[in-house]
C-alpha cells in the first residue's frame, strides 16, 4: 500500500503512514506504477533524492524514500483483509477454587510457613530483575532518559503468562520453535535490519544514530551490509554490526551490489551541456580500500551488479563527441560498449547490460560480445530484474513485456495490459540510477506473481513464451501465495469462502479445492506452504493435509482490523496474533495457544521476522535468538 498523501510504501498494519503520518486508510493498494514512460528524450537526468518530509518536492529517487518503508516493501501477503479484524482467545485453565476452611493450627503454621517462604521469593524475584535490568544494555533504548515506568522494565521480554484473566492463560504445550528451510529467509547467518528507524544487527547491538532522520535505503541481499543517503546529504554504510560509516560526502549518486563485496560513488568533476560528469570510484566493503575507475561519467549514470564485479556506466568521450556506454570494476580495464545516447539500467556478474538506446527509443541488450534491440516503441515506464539481473520484465502502456539472456528466440511481449504490482516475499527495492526499476531477489522473475492493470493475475512461463492465468480475478482473492519447485509451481489462494491449489507449468494448469468444510474467509502460510492457518469467521484452524484443527476461537469481527494482525513467523515457524492488547502465538494444536506478551500494539514484520510496539508506542521488540527484545 501506499499513502496517497505522500506517495510513502505503508506495510498493511501499520495504522499511520510513518512519513506524514496520515491514516492508513487513506492508502493506494498495491505497487503503484508510473504513467510516465522511461526517459528516451535524451542523456539521463540524474534522479533528485526526495526527502520524506519535503512534500513538496515530487522528483524521484533512486532508492526508497524512507528506511521503514524498504523493511515493509512487501505487497499484502499472508495477511488477512479488512473484513477480517478481530483475533482469538482461547482458554483451557479451570477457575481458581478457593480451599476449605480447616481449624487446624497445624494447618496455620505451615500456612504461615508458606507465606514466609513467598516473601522470601518474592524478594529474590526483585533482586534478579533488578540485576537483569543493569545487566542487558546491549540492546540499547531511545527512552533512556524519559525516566517512565515502561523503562523500569526488562530491556527484553520473553513469555509472559498471566494470573487474573483465565482466558488468557498460556496453553499446556511447551513452546519449541521450529525450523524454516523455504525460501526468502534472510536470518541463517549474521544480518543487520532497520527496525522503526534504528538499525538492529544479529549481535543485539542497536544503533538510533538516525532516528527521526529522512532516509533512503539500499540493503545486501544476506542482510549483513546496507547504504543509506541520510536527509538527502550524507551517504552512510552500515555493516553487519550496524557500525555506521560516512563515506565521500561530496557524492551525487552512490549504491552498494546486492549480493554485497563492492560499492560504488561519484563525485561530480563538471558540466557537458546540461549532463553532470563526475569520477567514479568503488570501494570494497571488506576492506575499504577505494579505486577510481573511470572520468567524465554520466553522475547519475553508473549501475552495479550483484557482486560488485562489474559497473556499466555511461561516459563523455571527448574524442568521439559523444556519449559512450562502457563497464569497468575494480582491477579491470574499462571495455567500450557501444556509442550512443544511452543509459544502463542493469549489469550482470557475466558483464551482460540492458540499456536505454535514447537514440533509437529502444532497450538494447548487451550480450558480452554484441548489442541489440530487446523492447522497441513500447514506452516502458516500470522494469523488473531478477536476483543475478539476466532477466528483465518491463510494463508500459502497449502491455508487459520479457526477455531472458541467452534465450533470445523468446517472445519479447507477454501480456496486453500494463502491470499494477506483485506478490512477492522475497526482498525486493530499487536498484540503479533510472526511475522505476526493482531488484528482485528472485532466482527468476517466473518465481513472481503479477497483476495487470485488468484485474489478471499471472506468472511467466518458465519458457519465457507468454504467461498462465489465474482461474480468478484479483479483486475476487482475500489471499495469494506462490510456491516455486523447479518446472512446477504451486499457488495457495481464498476465494469464495474455499481454500484452492492451482498447480501448473509450461504445459498444463489444474485448479483444486484444498479445503471447504467451513467457510475460508482467509488464510496463513509460511513461504513454502507446508504450514497453512484457515481463518473462519471467528475462529482460525492449522490446516494439514485434509483436516483443519481448531487452534484458537473467539475472534471477534472488527471493522478496523490494522488494530489487530495475524502474522507467520519466518524465525519459528509459528502464527503470532494480537488481541484486546495483547500479543499471542499458536502452532499446529489447540493446547500451543501462549500468551508472549500482555502489552502489545502493532504488529509488523521484517522479512518473515516479527516485531511489535507496545501499546504506548514507547517500545519496539523484535524476535531474535528465540524470543522478543526490546530494542528501542
Amino acid at each position: 500500500m501506499y499513502c496517497k498523501n505522500c506517495g510513502q510504501e505503508i506495510n498493511e498494519n501499520q495504522k499511520y503512514c510513518p512519513t506524514c503520518g496520515v491514516p492508513i486508510e487513506h492508502t493506494l493498494d498495491e505497487v503503484p506504477i508510473d504513467n510516465e514512460p522511461l526517459n528516451f528524450g535524451g542523456p539521463v537526468q540524474r534522479p533528485v533524492i526526495q526527502s520524506p518530509i519535503d512534500q513538496s518536492n515530487t522528483g524521484e529517487s533512486q532508492y526508497q524514500n524512507n528506511m521503514n518503508a524498504q523493511q515493509n516493501n512487501i505487497p499484502p501477503q499472508n495477511n488477512i483483509p479488512p473484513q477480517f479484524g478481530g483475533m482469538p482467545q482461547y482458554s483451557n485453565v479451570p477457575p481458581y477454587v478457593a480451599p476449605r476452611k480447616k481449624e487446624n493450627k497445624l494447618v496455620v503454621a505451615l500456612l504461615l510457613g508458606l507465606v514466609a517462604l513467598f516473601v522470601f521469593g518474592g524478594i529474590v524475584s526483585f533482586a534478579v530483575r533488578v540485576y537483569k535490568g543493569m545487566n542487558s544494555g546491549s540492546y540499547n533504548s531511545a527512552f533512556d532518559n524519559d525516566n517512565t515506568e515502561e523503562e523500569d522494565s526488562d530491556t527484553y521480554t520473553t513469555v509472559e503468562e498471566t494470573d487474573q484473566d483465565s482466558e488468557d492463560k498460556s496453553g499446556n504445550a511447551e513452546y519449541a520453535a521450529e525450523d524454516y528451510a523455504g525460501p526468502y529467509d534472510y536470518f541463517n547467518d549474521e544480518w543487520v535490519v532497520p527496525v522503526q528507524g534504528a538499525f538492529v544487527s544479529s549481535s543485539g547491538f542497536v544503533n538510533s544514530e538516525y532516528l527521526g532522520d529522512s532516509m533512503s535505503l539500499a540493503q545486501t541481499s544476506d542482510l549483513k551490509k546496507s547504504m543509506a543517503l541520510v536527509n538527502g546529504l550524507q551517504f552512510i554504510f552500515f555493516d553487519q554490526d550496524a557500525s555506521d560509516i560516512e563515506f565521500a560526502p561530496d557524492a551525487h549518486c552512490a549504491d552498494i551490489a546486492p549480493k554485497g563485496g563492492n560499492m560504488f560513488y561519484v563525485i561530480p568533476a563538471g558540466i557537458q551541456g546540461d549532463i553532470e560528469l563526475g569520477k567514479l570510484y568503488i570501494i570494497d566493503t571488506d576492506n575499504g580500500k577505494t579505486e577510481l575507475i573511470a572520468e567524465d561519467v554520466v553522475s547519475s549514470s553508473p549501475v552495479i551488479s550483484p557482486s560488485g564485479k562489474y559497473v556499466a556506466y555511461s561516459r563523455y568521450s571527448e574524442t568521439d563527441g559523444d556519449f559512450i556506454l562502457c563497464v569497468g570494476g575494480k582491477d579491470l580495464e574499462e571495455e567500450l560498449v557501444t556509442i550512443s545516447v544511452l543509459a544502463p539500467i542493469c549489469v550482470s556478474d557475466d558483464k551482460q547490460i540492458v540499456f536505454i538506446n535514447q537514440n533509437a527509443s529502444s532497450i538494447d541488450a548487451f550480450d558480452g560480445a554484441v548489442c541489440y534491440p530487446i523492447f522497441e516503441n513500447c514506452e516502458i515506464t516500470d522494469t523488473f530484474i531478477n536476483t543475478d539481473c539476466n532477466e528483465i520484465l518491463g510494463t508500459g502502456k502497449d502491455g508487459t513485456y520479457y526477455y531472458k539472456f541467452n534465450n533470445s528466440e523468446g517472445e519479447k511481449k507477454i501480456f496486453d495490459s500494463k502491470l499494477s504490482g506483485i506478490f512477492t516475499d522475497c526482498l525486493n527495492q530499487p536498484y540503479g540510477q533510472i526511475a522505476n526499476t526493482k531488484y528482485c531477489d528472485v532466482p527468476s522473475l517466473t518465481d513472481i506473481l503479477f497483476i495487470s492493470k485488468d484485474g489478471t493475475v499471472f506468472a511467466i512461463n518458465n519458457d519465457g513464451h507468454g504467461v498462465t492465468k489465474l482461474p480468478h480475478a484479483f479483486s475476487e482473492l482475500s489471499n495469494v501465495i506462490m510456491n516455486s519447485e523447479g518446472n512446477a509451481r504451486k499457488v495457495l489462494y481464498s476465494c469464495d469462502g474455499k481454500l484452492y491449489r492451482f498447480d501448473f507449468d509450461d504445459s498444463k494448469s489444474v485448479e483444486s479445492v484444498v479445503y471447504e468444510d467451513i467457510t475460508v474467509d482467509n488464510f496463513v502460510s509460511s513461504y513454502d506452504l507446508k504450514k497453512i492457518w484457515l481463518i473462519s469467521g471467528s475462529e482460525i484452524y492449522y490446516l494439514e493435509k485434509d483436516k483443519a484443527t481448531l487452534v484458537a476461537s473467539g475472534l471477534a469481527p472488527h471493522s478496523d482490523p490494522l488494530e489487530d494482525g495475524i502474522m507467520w513467523n519466518i524465525e519459528d515457524n509459528w502464527l503470532y496474533y494480537l488481541k484486546s492488547g495483547k500479543l499471542y502465538r499458536v502452532n499446529t494444536k489447540e493446547d500451543s495457544n501462549q500468551v508472549v506478551s500482555d502489552d502489545a500494539s502493532i504488529l509488523t514484520n521484517v522479512y518473515g521476522k516479527l516485531y511489535y510496539l507496545n501499546e504506548a508506542r514507547t517500545g519496539v521488540y523484535l524476535f531474535m535468538d528465540g524470543e522478543f527484545k526490546k530494542v528501542l
